[in-house]
This record gives structure tokens, C-alpha cells and sequence, in this order.
């Protein structure tokens, strides 16, 4: 009976931990119960106990020696001593997870079971009753004897915590419940008390709380140097440490350095002093962190290394634990605690100082994370700073979150003045914010690019309300949902300006172009005309004065005349070929048709390729300009096909159509690769430039070895050129 309900009892003990557990936060609470609940059935079990221990006590027989008393004070005496050899009985002493005491009226101990002694170390003598108390921890004795005290004012049930000495020295934390004890007369004789050990559970609290608080001081400080001396008090006070230090350890240096001490009470200002100096360890001194793994030292007096120490010596350090802190595998920094006693090795302290430096790892490891992050972002921040365009980010609202200081520059706005205001009315011109606003709208709904991937020319709003042109590029980035959209805009009034001023640029080239051929070809009929009046003369001039002589000289001498009669006449003949070579006649006097007819006909007869001329029979008024530039054009062609091209046939067609004449050169000759027909000479160049400088064309059909056909095309009457609106 008395095993089923110290069972009972232990039971309604580890529910009451429970309940008072979950009140703290660290476990759940149990289904189904709550405190009062259980206390009611905590109480019931030890009132059914004490009934079994006074049941006992009326089937128990005075001792024989026994004094004699009078009744009224000799039942208690009984009563105590029933009670006792009840509760000292094998079936209860036996139950050792529960601790009973019997405790008097006056708080002196009647009696405890063999549980009580064991874990206590105590032996059973006459100082017991009334030294009981002094293996309640010094810390937690006045806390505990007020609680009984208040409970046996009262008459209540009561609980308490508390630290009690074991046998081998250390402390154990036990949860101890006490039930009155009701006499004959209906006073408190006393309280029966029963406790249970809770060490697991307060250490797994401590270090919980622990934890706690080292996970503050990470989270409020940026490096872990900066959090160490909070950490080394928080492990060294909660663990019964005097003295820890932290070391950190770079990766290019040759070993750590201690970076933060701290040290208790019991060390002294000098002590503490020549510790904190910060420093590494000596060289060639087998330092024991090169491991990398924890290691507890019961007497760090028995190695030589650390035995030389500041800490051992200074501190009077006897054992020391050590924990490697690793990030990524790298050995970062190391934790060493020391105390001034031998210090046993203990399992749970080890488990939980190594819990520490992995939480201290996963610091560093964020911390490691956080700086590449934002070495990152300054990069980016960097890039976009340096960007020569504007770039914009928006939300799904279309409102600015990134506004960069080439958008201030374009746009005339401050960063602070942009982010956060809506895009639309920001950039857009009031005509364009309703169709910009849709378009945006339509991407959000449908997810659609529309726009995004190529860049657009449009037209933007300076903030004072000017508007000028834009080069626009969009891209949504992945961030987000829905994702946020980056807008690249570059100014292009200066890419505009220059473009207009290169228009301008070449049409003045190709009008200096085409003038230049027409002052070159007015120049060439000036020295035939030249050429025809003056030398042409002169010749016809020698050739009759040569035919007077022939008649006036002897027959002797007419082979001579007749030489120089010959010489002339080739001069002659070279002075008017030079002419028309210079300018054709027939090119100013009876138009283009006849011009081609004649430069064929030379050209054949030069260069001995065969050339056939296909005309369609229709006038061709063209003006003077075109005449001219279409010739000159013709015949460089037919040039390069003998000389360059090596054909072996040419055919040219002139035709009209409508107010465009059209011209054709087409030869069989090697022919060439368009994509590079302009590199290889300014020829091709400058007939192109002329012609356009008249509203023309040129068009190319060629490929190596398949000979080429060149269509020019030209108005019958220059007109002026689409001039870009530029001022000079």
C-alpha cells in the first residue's frame, strides 16, 4: 500500500513540475489539468499517506521501555514514534526519487527517510533535528525558511524550490511539497513533507535563460567582439566560471589573439589587469587551440603549456574548458573558461557550452552573410551612382523606391524628393500619364512585356515642366509580388542634337559632292572649249600654211612636208579626242542618250569589251545636275567592269518611269560581296552620296564570282532634299 501511493504521490509531484514549467514558458502544459486540479490530488495523496502512517500507528505497541506519561502528552509521543518506524519501513525507504521528511511543530525533523540521507550524504545522529537546514544551499535557506514559516502560520499547503548539498559536494535542485500534519485536537503537529529532484529540469531552465540572453546581446551588437564581454559574464555567472576569455582567430594571421576577458570578484585587480591585456600565444608553444575541439582540463597545473599562463598564474586557475567557435568549418574563435577549484568534468555543461559555440557560429555565419550583403549593395549602389543613365524602380503601386543620381541630374529632382511619389505625374507629360498608367496596369493584370527588352524613344518632363526626348529601356525585377520595375532612361537632346548635326553634316558633303562634279565637268568643258578654239585652230592653222609650203618647195623636200603634214593631223586627232574625253559635246548639246551612246562606243573601243546599250525610246529631260552626275556615274562603272571587274560583256539600260530615270550597268564579271563593297574604295561612295544628294539611289545586286548589276536611279528634275531642321 505504501509503494501504491508513494506512486501516486510522485506522480502528482512531476505533474505539479509540469504545471509550474508551462507556467514559465519552457514545456507545454499538460492536456486536461490545471493547478488547482492537481494540487487538490497532491494533497489528497498526501493526507491518504498520513492516514496509512496513523493507521500504522494504532496497530503499533509501546516499547517496552517506554517512559511513563500521562495521556494526553504521551499519545503524540506514540504517534511520532508509529509514524516513523511506518514511514521507516523497507516498502517505503526503498522509493528513492522521493525525499520524505516528518517535521515537527517546532521545524525540528522528526525524521527522513533512507532517500533523504543518501542524497544528502547525512548521517542519522541527535544533530540531525535540529541541523537539518544547513543542507539547504546558503543562496536559498532564508528564501526556504520563509515559505515554511508563512505555511505553518497558516496552516496551508505549501511548495518550494530550492538547491540542496549532495553527498559529493555539488548541489541539486529539488521540488518540495509540504501537507500539514493534523493532531488529536485539530492543531498542526507538524508537516510531511515529500520532494522530488528537478536538477535536469532547472539546468535545461538555466541554460534556456541562458541562451536567451546570449542570443540578446548577438542580436544588439554588430561583431562579435563587441558582444563578448556580455557573453563571457552572462556563461561565467550562470555556470560558476570566474574567469573567460575570448580569442579571436584570423585566418591570414599566425595564431589567435585574445580579444575581451572578463573575470569575477575572486580574482584581483592585478590579476584581472595583466589578463585582459590583449595578446597571442607565443610562438613554438604547442598551443592547445590548434585542435579545434572542446577540451576539459580537471587541473590545468598538470600542463606544462597552460600552466605558464597568465590565467593559471595570476587567476590561480585549476581547470579550464575550452570550445572551439567554427564558421563554415573554419576555426573563427575560441571560448575558454577557467575556475579557480578543480572542476570535475560535467557532460550536460559540455553539451551546453557547445550548443553556445554553435549559436555563436551561426552569429558569425549571419555576420559574414550581412557583410557580403551589403558590400554588395554598395557595389550596386556604386554602379547605379556611377550609371550615365537615370535608373527608376517602382512598385506595384507606381510609386518610386530607387531614384538614382543620374535620374536627379536628367530629371531635376532630389532623391528624397522622388522616392515614394507616383511615376506618372513625376516624368510623364500630361498627355502621356493616362496611356503610361494603362499600359502599366495591363503588365500587372497580365504579366505581359509589352514594351520590356528593347529599348523606345519617347518624350519626358523635366521637373520644371520642360519636356525633351528620351531613350526609354524597362525591365521587371524578380522581387517581389508583384515584381518591381526598373525604368533606364538616357537623355537624348544631346544624341538628337548630334544626329541632326551629322545630317546636316552629310547633306553638305553630298552637296559639296555633287557641286564639285559640276563645277569639275563645267571646268572640263571650259578646257575642251579651250582646247577646240585655241589648239584646235592652231593646228588647222599649221595644216594650211603646210599645204601653201607644198606647193613652194622643191620635190626633194615633200617627203619631209608630208611627215610633218602627218604629225599634225595626229595632233589633231589627240587634241579633239582630249576634248571630248574632257566633256562630250553631246552630253550639253544633245542630252544623256547620246552621251551613253558615245561612251560605250569608247569605252569599247579603249578597253575592246563587248557592251550592248538598251534604251526605251522615252524622252529623258533630265536637268543639267543629272545629266552630269548620272554620266560621270555610268561611266565609272563600265571603267571598273574592263578594268577591275575583268568582264567579258557589259549590258546598260536606260529607261524611264514615270518622273525617275532609271540606269543599269550589268556585267559577268568576278563580282564581289556587297557587305563589304564599300570598304574597298570611296568610289561606290561617292556615286551613292551624289545620286542621294539629288533624291536618288543606288542598289547593288552582286555575288563573288557571279558578276554584279548596279541600278542607279535619279529624278528627271532635282528636287531639294528633306534637309534635317538643324541651324547651321
Amino acid at each position: 500500500m505504501f509503494e501504491d501511493k508513494l506512486d501516486e504521490l510522485q506522480r502528482h509531484l512531476s505533474e505539479f513540475q509540469q504545471l509550474l514549467q508551462a507556467t514559465a514558458g519552457s514545456v507545454p502544459a499538460p492536456a486536461g489539468r490545471a493547478k488547482p486540479v492537481v494540487l487538490a490530488s497532491l494533497q489528497r495523496s498526501l493526507e491518504d499517506l498520513q492516514l496509512l502512517v496513523a493507521d500504522a500507528a494504532d496497530d503499533a505497541q509501546p516499547e517496552a521501555n517506554a517512559p511513563a506519561v500521562s495521556e494526553p502528552f504521551a499519545a503524540p509521543a506514540v504517534l511520532e514514534a508509529s509514524r516513523a518506524r511506518a514511514l521507516s519501513s523497507p516498502a517505503l525507504s526503498e522509493r528513492g526519487p522521493v525525499l520524505v521528511r516528518i517535521m515537527g511543530a517546532d521545524a525540528r525533523c522528526r525524521w527522513a527517510n533512507r532517500a533523504w540521507f543518501e542524497f544528502t550524504g547525512r548521517v542519522a545522529d541527535s544533530s540531525f533535528p535540529e541541523h537539518w537546514l544547513d543542507d539547504v544551499h546558503a543562496e536559498d535557506r532564508e528564501a526556504y525558511s520563509r515559505i515554511c514559516t508563512e505555511a505553518h502560520a497558516t496552516g496551508r499547503l505549501y511548495w518550494a524550490e530550492y538547491r540542496l548539498h549532495r553527498e559529493q559536494g555539488e548541489c541539486g535542485w529539488v521540488l518540495e511539497i509540504g501537507a500539514p500534519r493534523i493532531g488529536f485536537h485539530g492543531t498542526i503537529d507538524g508537516y510531511l513533507v515529500a520532494a522530488i529532484e528537478i536538477t535536469e529540469q532547472k539546468h535545461a531552465e538555466l541554460h534556456l535563460a541562458l541562451q536567451y540572453e546570449i542570443g540578446r546581446a548577438l542580436a544588439e551588437s554588430p561583431t562579435l567582439e563587441a558582444a563578448a564581454i556580455v557573453i563571457l559574464r552572462i556563461l561565467c555567472e550562470g555556470l560558476g566560471w570566474e574567469l573567460g576569455e575570448l580569442w579571436s582567430v584570423d585566418t591570414l594571421a599566425d595564431g589567435p589573439r585574445c580579444a575581451s576577458v572578463w573575470s569575477s570578484a575572486s580574482i584581483g585587480a592585478e590579476g584581472l589587469q595583466e589578463c585582459s591585456k590583449p595578446r597571442a600565444f607565443p610562438a613554438g608553444s604547442g598551443a592547445p587551440w590548434q585542435s579545434g575541439e572542446p577540451l576539459w582540463l580537471d587541473d590545468v597545473t598538470t600542463d606544462p603549456t597552460l600552466a605558464r599562463e597568465p590565467e593559471v598564474v595570476r587567476a590561480g586557475a585549476r581547470s579550464m574548458f575550452r570550445l572551439p567557435v567554427l564558421m563554415h568549418g573554419e576555426l573563427r574563435g575560441i571560448l575558454r573558461f577557467f575556475s579557480q577549484r578543480v572542476r570535475p568534468k560535467d557532460p550536460v555543461v559540455v553539451e551546453f557550452l557547445s550548443s553556445v559555440g554553435a549559436q555563436i557560429g551561426q552569429f558569425l555565419e549571419r555576420q559574414h552573410s550581412i557583410t557580403k550583403i551589403r558590400d554588395s549593395e554598395a557595389r550596386k549602389n556604386a554602379i547605379l551612382d556611377a550609371s550615365l543613365d537615370g535608373v527608376i524602380t517602382i512598385d506595384a503601386s507606381s510609386r518610386v523606391v530607387e531614384f538614382n543620381s543620374a535620374a536627379e541630374t536628367i530629371f531635376g529632382y532630389h532623391r528624397a524628393d522622388a522616392v515614394g511619389r507616383e511615376i506618372w505625374g513625376l516624368i510623364f507629360p500630361p498627355r502621356m500619364q493616362e496611356q503610361a498608367h494603362a499600359n502599366f496596369a495591363h503588365f500587372l493584370s497580365t504579366g505581359e512585356p509589352g514594351l520590356f527588352g528593347r529599348r523606345f524613344e519617347t518624350v519626358a518632363k523635366r521637373a520644371d515642366g520642360t519636356e525633351f526626348p528620351v531613350e526609354v529601356a524597362m525591365a521587371p525585377i524578380g522581387v517581389g509580388n508583384p515584381p518591381l520595375l526598373t525604368i533606364f532612361v538616357c537623355d537624348a537632346t544631346a544624341r538628337r542634337q548630334a544626329e541632326r548635326d551629322v545630317k546636316l553634316y552629310q547633306e553638305r558633303l553630298r552637296s559639296l559632292m555633287a557641286n564639285l562634279l559640276v563645277t569639275e565637268e563645267q571646268e572640263r568643258r571650259n578646257l575642251a572649249i579651250d582646247l577646240h578654239d585655241g589648239l584646235s585652230q592652231t593646228i588647222a592653222l599649221m595644216q594650211i600654211k603646210l599645204s601653201g609650203l607644198r606647193r613652194c618647195v622643191d620635190a626633194r623636200h615633200l617627203p619631209s612636208i608630208d611627215e610633218i603634214a602627218s604629225l599634225v593631223d595626229q595632233a589633231n586627232a589627240a587634241a579633239r579626242s582630249i576634248g571630248f574625253e574632257l566633256s562630250p559635246p553631246v552630253l550639253h548639246d544633245l542630252g544623256l542618250e547620246p552621251a551613253v551612246q558615245w561612251l560605250v562606243e569608247n569605252i569599247h573601243t579603249r578597253y575592246g569589251i563587248e557592251i550592248v546599250l538598251e534604251d526605251d525610246g522615252k524622252p529623258k529631260p533630265a536637268d543639267e545636275k543629272t545629266r552630269v552626275i548620272l554620266f560621270r556615274s555610268i561611266r565609272e562603272l563600265l571603267i571598273n567592269a574592263a578594268k577591275h571587274a575583268r568582264a567579258r560583256s557589259v549590258h546598260v539600260r536606260l529607261q524611264r518611269e514615270e518622273d525617275q530615270l532609271d540606269a543599269s550597268v550589268e556585267d559577268d564579271g568576278v563580282g564581289m560581296d556587297v557587305a563589304v563593297a564599300g570598304a574597298r574604295g570611296s568610289g561606290l561612295i561617292s556615286i551613292h552620296e551624289r545620286l542621294r544628294h539629288v533624291g536618288g539611289s543606288m542598289e547593288i545586286e552582286s555575288q563573288p564570282g557571279r558578276g554584279t548589276k548596279i541600278r542607279l536611279r535619279a529624278p528627271l528634275t532635282t528636287r531639294e532634299r528633306e534637309r534635317p531642321e538643324v541651324t547651321a
